[in-house]
């Protein structure tokens, strides 16, 4: 890798090499360079020694500028001035903003409360009237449709569906894989993985891990089968690799579904037979497997749409869409946000290492998952779930800023006791992608969780509508 970079970050990388007393390495992100620490740990079972995990140090300009986490921008005199007197102790005092201004969130766009309010309220119910919001922001319905219409354009927005694939019998894996020797082509890795539908995500990563799949199967069985084959694929058969498997719970945020699944879901769609004169909880009726195949195409499509491109009776779909919710497979339609400033994805992973001293910070661990930042237009942490091979909690978050998931993990490690937390950077998404949106906490797992373990207090929630 060294031999394609340029000059300037290569001298600045062997210098920084030469000054600091531990390994680090230089990893390129989307044309960027970064440097980390490097932990290794031996490998026993291969005699060999292993990266085990990383921590972000700071970035190299294109320039040779060696910048230090926690400096925004080189050019910038306050920045600069800031960190070090943050770095010695000092308090910076900067003016305050008047809180019935603009915003200034992570991508550097001005955004008011009132958009910051329409944001959540589309995250919660992408198919919520413009004049039912109105009425309930107590702002003219023309001003949303207009503050709606600027937002989809800047933000890229999409309408997608949580859909519930445990509802129709189907179980949550995670893959990790480590590769030795070399790493496979990124192109060739693409289109064999595109090939198998129960893929939902896929992504190369740095750090302990260099690949991490999310996979759907209707049982432990078929889980095996899947991901034999994945790991037979021309791409992938004659890499030394490692792989890892562990069921996954999402707790907060979702994976939405690619098209290719409804391939599979086909077979879910119930025929009346002797054998089976009514639908299983796990089948669905024609218009149903319709309606979430045109829902994970737009969620925001109209009904009637749905009816003609599928030849149903009319008022069929808003019937089947009312059914598909009241039997939770259908948990709301969303948003994501595709054109963010991010400069890349990370992986956060906790392992679990002492029960006990976990369960007695765990309230501590809970509230902190639900910090929110006011100011922010998506949610810190995209998506949060339970796995348990190690026994842990997974994170995926949008990065803004250099050094954004380094204070994670150092927070975690101060806030929650008895864990091991280590980060991986996602290089390439493969497959699939993550929603970046404004959920209500009030409705996440966590907040329940909090409520009924702790006697917390709850909080009104408010009404998103049907």
């Amino acid at each position: 890798m060294m031999k394609e970079v340029p000059e300037p970050v290569r001298s600045k990388f062997s210098e920084l090499r030469r000054n600091y007393a531990f390994p680090i390495v230089l990893r390129r992100i989307n044309d960027h360079y970064y440097v980390y620490k490097q932990i290794s740990k031996r490998n026993k079972e291969l005699n060999k020694t292993e990266i085990v995990e990383t921590e972000y140090l700071g970035k190299i300009t294109p320039i040779g500028v060696f910048v230090v986490k926690g400096i925004k921008n080189p050019e910038n005199e306050i920045e600069v001035a800031k960190a070090v007197i943050l770095a010695h102790g000092g308090k910076v005092v900067m003016p305050q903003i008047d809180e019935g201004r603009a915003y200034e969130t992570e991508s550097g766009d001005h955004y008011t409360e009132l958009d910051m309010k329409i944001l959540k309220n589309l995250t919660m119910n992408g198919r919520m009237p413009t004049s039912f919001m109105a009425r309930k922001l107590g702002v003219e319905e023309k001003r949303v449709e207009n503050r709606i219409a600027r937002m989809e354009k800047e933000l890229g927005i999409r309408y997608i569906p949580h859909i519930k694939l445990e509802k129709l019998g189907f179980i949550d894996f995670l893959v990790f894989v480590k590769f030795f020797e070399r790493k496979p082509n990124p192109e060739k890795v693409k289109a064999d993985l595109s090939k198998i539908p129960q893929i939902q995500f896929a992504a190369f990563t740095n750090g302990k891990y260099d690949m991490i799949l999310h996979i759907v199967a209707e049982s432990n069985n078929d889980f095996s089968i899947i991901l034999g084959r994945v790991r037979n694929l021309d791409s992938l058969v004659n890499i030394t690799s490692r792989w890892y498997a562990t069921n996954f719970n999402a707790t907060k945020g979702f994976i939405p579904l690619r098209d290719e699944i409804f391939e599979v879901l086909r077979e879910k769609v119930w025929s009346r037979t002797r054998e089976s004169p009514r639908p299983a909880e796990s089948q669905l009726l024609k218009s149903e497997y319709w309606v979430l195949k045109e829902l994970n195409n737009n969620g925001a499509a109209p009904f009637a749409e749905m009816e003609r491109k599928g030849n149903l009776a009319k008022g069929s779909a808003k019937h089947a869409y009312d059914r598909l919710k009241e039997k939770d497979i259908i948990k709301r339609v969303s948003i994501t946000c595709g054109k963010l400033r991010i400069k890349y994805n990370a992986v956060i992973i906790i392992e679990i290492k002492n029960q006990k001293a976990f369960w007695n910070s765990r309230e501590r661990f809970l509230e902190y998952i639900l910090e929110e930042r006011s100011t922010a237009y998506t949610d810190r942490f995209a998506l949060t779930g339970d796995i348990n091979m190690p026994e842990g909690v997974i994170f995926i978050m949008p990065v803004f800023s250099e050094g954004d998931a380094g204070m994670v993990v150092e927070e975690l490690t101060k806030v929650v006791y008895g864990i091991n937390v280590y980060q991986l950077i996602i290089t390439e998404v493969l497959l699939g992608h993550v929603p970046y949106r404004k959920f209500d906490e009030t409705y996440s797992s966590q907040y329940e969780r909090l409520i009924a373990l702790y006697k917390k207090e709850q909080k009104k929630q408010e009404d998103y509508g049907p």
